[in-house]
């Protein structure tokens, strides 16, 4: 039996046999998937996107391997493939203070025990800073059954290197916000360097303002000092943007010449990781 998989897009730029060089990506998060054909400079000669209902009762597995089927791309893959996955935890370390002995006893504290149990650690180091993400381990093991060579690494990455293509304004600061349904990404640059990155969990949009403030407070920045990127789940009518805009002054869409929809997020920020 099929899954009801909704097909969103499909963005061809050449034919199959002019891809030369490709690499393969695939996101894949709890509602849908997306797929990204690109270079090594990022030009992407394919993208497409499937979701299907949150309530589905079918295994990842068949997800997976009917996606596989009717792809265009995905039927007759025979390029390095990378699959980019949800993380239940992230923590960022400086080098000098990483042990990995004494991580699992340290993130024990620092993360929800039940994610912790059931999560596979993966790491990524960016200059000074090496990143723990924790992907959730049953998710890891059926992406490999799928797709057996796959190398598997953690969306909040592909975020990271997102914003390093956030050009700056004319302020000391940017932040960029992902933003979800129900929780957001927070990536505070200060003169082009990763100062701050953590992910919050959101009901009202009093809490959405109130933990952008309150962060910017601890880090002892003042509001004149910054400029907002924002991608995600967001319109530009919504009342979480203007909510934002009556806060702070410098507020763009990182993306400008699109609706920074949902699935133009996913695109952006994947076919640059």
């Amino acid at each position: 039996m099929s899954i009801d998989i909704n097909q969103v897009f499909i963005n061809q730029s050449c034919h199959f046999d002019d891809f030369e060089n490709n690499r393969t990506t695939i996101r894949i998060a709890s509602d849908g998937l997306s797929v990204f054909v690109s270079n090594d400079s990022n030009n992407v000669y394919f993208a497409s996107s499937y979701r299907w209902a949150q309530s589905s009762q079918k295994s990842m597995i068949e997800i997976l391997n009917q996606v596989k089927e009717q792809d265009p791309w995905l039927v007759n893959l025979n390029s390095k493939l990378t699959v980019l996955l949800d993380d239940d935890g992230f923590i960022h370390i400086p080098n000098e203070l990483f042990d990995e002995q004494n991580l699992h006893t340290y993130l024990q504290d620092q993360v929800d025990i039940d994610k912790f149990a059931e999560g596979q650690l993966f790491y990524n180091t960016q200059k000074n800073i090496t990143g723990v993400f924790i992907i959730n381990k049953k998710l890891v093991q059926e992406v490999k059954e799928v797709f057996k060579d796959a190398e598997i690494t953690s969306y909040s990455n592909a975020l990271l290197k997102f914003s390093d293509s956030i050009k700056h304004v004319g302020k000391s600061c940017t932040v960029l916000l992902s933003i979800n349904n129900f929780y957001f990404d927070m990536v505070v640059k200060k003169r082009g360097q990763l100062y701050f990155f953590n992910r919050f969990q959101f009901t009202t949009k009093e809490d959405f303002i109130y933990f952008i403030i309150m962060t910017l407070q601890k880090l002892e920045i003042i509001s004149s000092d910054v400029e907002i990127a924002i991608i995600g789940k967001i319109e530009s009518q919504s009342s979480l943007n203007e909510l934002i805009r009556r806060y702070f002054e410098d507020v763009r869409f990182a993306i400008p010449e699109k609706e920074c929809s949902w699935d133009y997020h996913r695109y952006c920020v994947e076919q640059n990781y």
